[in-house]
């Protein structure tokens, strides 16, 4: 037997031991069911090695962290602080999280993250955000809660629709108020279908849609989120995250085991997660971090399988019929002004052995001011208060018929029309124009985005 055949051999072991402890962690209680449709891996890449790599990370994906010490060490490292205790819990199934219960009740899908007017503000406490819970004998940070704003807004042909707005507030603060400086913006854990494909669309193709000064005076001026890439420590292009605020799929899937869930890893690798200096209670607790693990909670090895999980899942493809005025709503898509943010396709160059493609993701990636009813006055990168990367609308169909599942960045709309119509800013006229459409335009509008 070849020595090349004997460390293949051993690899393959390695990776279905990680397996075997992936899921055999139990279960925790604030489990949350799915929502959102299992994804599957993309039908489009070779069923190979690699497809053992994606079921590997789909466990770890799915898997209920254990707080340290644990008796298996590979699965310990919860907090102390957290969110949730893995990521399924916020995106069931791999689909988009649920904000609310039926009670209006905050869930941990929706996260409330803290910042400020500058785009290195934290709060001097509780850091990037607020964690709703704690392992034994610490207590969450506070309790996150939502009061909600009603407006209506009434069409031209005389149609009312109520549109709701969630006011975050917090309560039982554990260490004291929030900075005065310090803003919370809620927001909605995301479906993770296709958003590996957004990794490969290339950076010029970005930009060419770029119209910062609105040169061609159509009232859009979309433009790019320069972050600092957290892989290679240089400047690029953000894509990840409601703001872009990831550069990489890599460093976005860190920041959530980090923020979200308390665990360090090779882009975060502090142990006691977003616990500040001044939480000292979180900082005597004691931590997952493993000298056989890189000293780390969940190491390189593991990391890269969650990765490659989440770049390789998409939806199941849709067997609900197609209605028949979807054709007449994209015509009226194109009509109103939505393609001009929501782009409808790139064109993928081959690259690593994946083939060249064409990809449908209905957004341009860029940054685009969103007007006041949707700021939530926080800096993130380059964007300011106001601004939002465009949202992708593919796979919103599945997630706008979902019961309890909210659209927009921190969930408040109910429905595909409310979203559109709490389009501002640069979206204005759009808006304006789905307003002034007739009942029978405006229903084939929402047949067509419910039908991506």
């Amino acid at each position: 037997m070849s020595a090349s055949h004997d460390l293949s051999r051993i690899g393959s072991i390695a990776r279905l031991l990680a397996l075997l402890l992936a899921i055999a962690v139990p279960a925790a209680a604030d489990s949350v069911s799915d929502s959102g449709g299992d994804v599957v891996r993309d039908p489009t890449l070779p069923q190979d090695m690699k497809a053992l790599d994606f079921e590997i990370g789909r466990a770890l994906f799915d898997r209920e962290w254990a707080p340290a010490p644990a008796s298996t060490e590979a699965a310990d490292g919860l907090g102390p602080l957290f969110n949730a205790r893995s990521c399924n819990a916020c995106h069931p199934g791999g689909g988009r999280g649920v904000p609310f219960d039926k009670s209006g009740a905050v869930l941990a899908a929706l996260l409330f993250r803290l910042g400020g007017h500058s785009a290195d503000y934290t709060d001097p406490i509780y850091g990037r955000q607020i964690q709703t819970g704690g392992v034994a004998g610490l207590a969450a940070e506070a309790r996150a809660l939502v009061s909600f704003e009603k407006s209506t807004v009434t069409l031209k042909d005389g149609t009312a629709v109520t549109l709701r707005k969630p006011v975050p507030r917090l309560a039982q603060l554990g260490e004291g108020r929030l900075a005065s400086a310090t803003v919370i913006s809620p927001r909605l854990a995301t479906a993770i279908d296709g958003i590996g494909l957004l990794q490969r669309i290339p950076e010029d193709e970005i930009l060419g849609r770029a119209d910062p000064t609105d040169e061609d005076a159509d009232g859009v001026s979309g433009r790019p989120n320069r972050v600092i890439d957290r892989v290679t420590g240089t400047t690029a292009i953000g894509r990840f995250g409601w703001k872009a605020g990831e550069a990489e799929l890599q460093a976005q899937d860190a920041k959530a085991l980090n923020l979200d869930i308390g665990l360090s890893n090779p882009v975060f690798p502090d142990a006691y997660g977003d616990c500040t200096k001044p939480e000292t209670r979180c900082h005597a607790m004691p931590n997952g971090a493993s000298p056989q693990f890189d000293n780390l909670e969940v190491p390189a090895s593991l990391t890269r399988l969650i990765d490659r999980f989440v770049a390789e899942a998409v939806l199941p493809a849709s067997t609900t019929p197609t209605p028949a005025d979807v054709a007449q709503g994209r015509d009226v898509f194109m009509e109103v002004g939505c393609e001009a943010c929501h782009r409808a396709s790139f064109d993928l160059p081959a690259a690593e052995g994946l083939p060249a493609r064409t990809i449908a993701p209905y957004s341009d990636l860029l940054l685009h001011d969103m007007g006041p009813g949707l700021a939530d006055h926080m800096v993130e990168g380059e964007a300011s208060g106001r601004e939002w990367r465009t949202a992708p609308l593919w796979g919103i169909g599945a997630a706008s018929q979902k019961d309890g599942v909210g659209l927009l960045h921190d969930g408040r709309a109910r429905s595909i029309l409310e979203a559109i119509l709490w389009h501002d800013g640069e979206a204005k006229k759009a808006r304006q124009r789905v307003e002034a459409l007739s009942r029978e335009d405006r229903q084939a509008l929402i047949d067509f985005v419910g039908s991506l």
